[in-house]
């Protein structure tokens, strides 16, 4: 059997690539193709693989770029064809890759991981072509019959299969926390909010340190590209973990629930989906943000976690596949 895996970009390392690279492992002989590439921005499997990627590539060197240039992804996916002589494609989308043309006849597994297409637009071309894209991408999956979603209404009326991220990584802290430490993952907090939370949490004699990229806040340490080696020890100091990511995929906050630690994130749809209605702190205004009080179940955050192991993602992805008449047959 011959298959394809469609992804919306290979430029920068994302949750989703997770989910790529185990479908990589299954399918060692796949063809991955993709809007825009840039070799070794994202290491491991997927590099391993044939990677046919549109005219994108020529002019998109990031993430940011890539939302940029969005309004060439309709003329890119006619162009980026998939052969009929591949029998099934497994597409991880972000909003946009199921649009790459392909034949009638091939059999297409649609995994919508997140709709990039409502984040906060970062630039005048996407502010403008925003409605003309989502309508173009609605459209495209409306020509799909195999659908599956990453959570609740991602896509009203889809079967849900859990993302994964590296739960075994992170140790369980049991007891409270035994420093005076603020982490916080920006996410699509603005950076007037995370000024604004940094001098609050300052005034509670509070180290702050700010994941990522350094910005123009004063009193505030940032730590780049993080690996769980450096979060493990920094969440059992933590009496604030700060999730921003409530309109993409809270893997920072799951991380922080797998170490035993509670979360505050802005309440939205998508983050109660992952991470539940009880178990984190939302909040409206950064300025209700504290530390955490009281006496905790924290067992509850880690089995909550867990259930977004890597296991129960390829369980679910096996099922989907026998479903659409493709069974996994692991390759001798």
């Amino acid at each position: 059997m011959k298959v394809a895996i469609t992804c919306d970009h290979i430029v920068e390392r994302k949750p989703v690539h997770r989910m790529i690279e185990l479908a990589c492992s299954m399918f060692p002989e796949a063809t991955i193709y993709t809007f825009a590439h840039k070799p070794g921005k994202v290491l491991g499997p997927i590099e391993m693989h044939s990677v046919r990627s549109s005219f994108l590539s020529n002019v998109v060197e990031t993430e940011k770029d890539f939302r940029k240039k969005s309004h060439l992804i309709p003329t890119a996916a006619k162009k980026l064809s998939i052969p009929c002589s591949i029998d099934l494609i497994i597409n991880f989308s972000t909003g946009l890759s199921h649009g790459i043309s392909h034949c009638e006849k091939t059999s297409v597994l649609n995994y919508f991981f997140s709709n990039e297409l409502n984040l906060p637009a970062t630039s005048f071309s996407e502010k403008i072509f925003k409605s003309y894209l989502k309508s173009w991408a609605k459209k495209k999956r409306s020509e799909h019959s195999h659908q599956v979603q990453s959570y609740e209404n991602l896509i009203p009326g889809l079967e849900v299969v859990r993302p994964f991220y590296n739960f075994e990584d992170f140790v369980f802290h049991n007891s409270s926390p035994n420093g005076k430490l603020a982490i916080i993952n920006p996410g699509q907090l603005t950076q007037k909010e995370l000024r604004k939370l940094t001098e609050h949490l300052l005034a509670q004699e509070l180290k702050v340190i700010i994941l990522g990229e350094k910005m123009d806040i004063v009193g505030a340490e940032f730590l780049k590209n993080t690996c769980s080696g450096e979060l493990n020890p920094l969440f059992e100091k933590a009496e604030v973990v700060v999730e921003g990511n409530h309109l993409s995929f809270p893997e920072f906050g799951l991380s922080s629930f797998a170490s035993g630690r509670k979360v505050w994130v802005k309440r939205s749809g998508i983050s109660q989906s992952y991470l539940g209605n009880d178990l984190p702190y939302f909040f409206e205004d950064v300025l209700e943000i504290k530390p955490e009080s009281g006496e905790l179940k924290r067992s509850r955050y880690r089995d909550h976690a867990a259930r977004y192991s890597q296991l129960l993602f390829k369980t679910g992805l096996m099922r989907q596949l026998k479903n659409i008449g493709h069974p996994y047959r692991p390759q001798k």
